[in-house]
């Protein structure tokens, strides 16, 4: 996944994936499911079930951007950041450009900042200091390619008479292909999927801007996902009906570098900037889940409407052992 041997990445990182969860309470759970086909909650690692976006996780974004856009909001798409100009400890302007390069300048009150951090520091005029620059400039990043492959069916060998499995993810142990994990769109929402006769799949692969992999073509990596799945047993390429490439670049934050080592100093010169504040997966350069994403988002607003006070709220985001969901409690 990581495309470094474990030994160089952070232990923050595991921590952060399997908080207060550990083999015992895995087998005690383990145990549990088998005498009373029940689990609990309380390790986030072991939920089995969720709530889930009837067309999606992007489902919810357009339905929050036309809620915005109706209350009289302005939301500009497509648009790039390529300067934040600040004086002293404010930021007084960001100039951005629209997809057809026309650059426009908007005066800032706040700004929060999804953008990557590194980024977001090599945008800022005048340049953070010295050392701040170079920590964010060093920070690394893990890129993201699905390969959608649209299938008539999965291979009888692992579906059976279904026409795919039953698991939302199944993830690649196998040596010898690059695949990561492979999602099945029919099992997260069955209106994922136009053709309920077909099995909708994503084949993972995690790659960096730099490397082989993410140079390869879209017909190239077409067909290495095709071959994989047949050299997998998961299915045939005779079944196959249609397929698309999306690359996700810096998918995921890297918990290791010499950089990350030294994120606390980087972080603490931005939370200097009085009216800028970070929240979401990049923009904390954190593994945060969607949920966690949003509160940091909520958290942020509540600080500008205070003034600027609570930001170390969003900082404590996601470094307890919760999911950040409502539930009603069963009767």
């Amino acid at each position: 996944v990581w495309g470094v041997p474990c030994r160089d990445i952070s232990a923050d990182w595991g921590a952060q994936r399997i908080k207060s969860l550990s083999i015992g309470s895995a087998a005690k759970q383990a145990l549990k499911k088998i005498v009373t086909g029940k689990t609990d909650n309380q390790h986030t690692s072991l939920i089995e079930s969720f709530l889930y976006p009837k067309y999606g996780p992007g489902q919810m974004w357009e339905t929050a951007a036309a809620e915005f856009e109706r209350r009289g909001g302005r939301l500009l798409r497509g648009w790039t950041v390529d300067e934040i100009h600040r004086r002293d400890s404010k930021v007084e302007r960001v100039i951005a450009r629209d997809a057809q390069g026309q650059r426009q300048s908007f005066d800032a009150s706040a700004v929060v900042s999804t953008m990557p951090i590194r980024e977001l520091a090599q945008a800022l005029r005048p340049a953070p200091d010295a050392p701040a620059l170079a920590i964010a400039s060093g920070l690394e990043y893990r890129d993201f390619i699905t390969v959608g492959l649209l299938y008539r069916r999965m291979s009888p060998k692992v579906s059976g008479k279904a026409r795919c499995v039953t698991d939302n993810w199944i993830y690649i142990q196998e040596p010898g292909v690059k695949v990561g994990r492979v999602q099945v769109f029919n099992n997260w929402s069955p209106y994922m999927v136009a053709d309920p006769d077909t099995a909708w799949l994503g084949l993972e692969f995690f790659a960096r801007d730099d490397d082989d992999l993410w140079a390869l073509s879209e017909d190239k990596l077409k067909a290495l996902a095709v071959r994989e799945m047949q050299q997998l047993g998961l299915a045939d390429e005779a079944e196959l009906l249609d397929a698309t490439v999306l690359r996700q670049p810096k998918a995921y934050p890297g918990y290791f570098g010499a950089a990350f080592q030294r994120f606390d100093e980087l972080r603490s010169w931005l939370d200097g900037l009085d009216n800028l504040f970070l929240c979401g997966r990049n923009g904390m350069h954190r593994y945060n889940n969607q949920d966690h994403s949003m509160l940091s988002a909520r958290l942020a607003a509540q600080a500008i409407m205070q003034g600027g006070t609570g930001r170390e709220a969003i900082w404590t985001v996601n470094i307890d052992d919760d999911y950040h969901e409502e539930t009603a409690e069963k009767t």
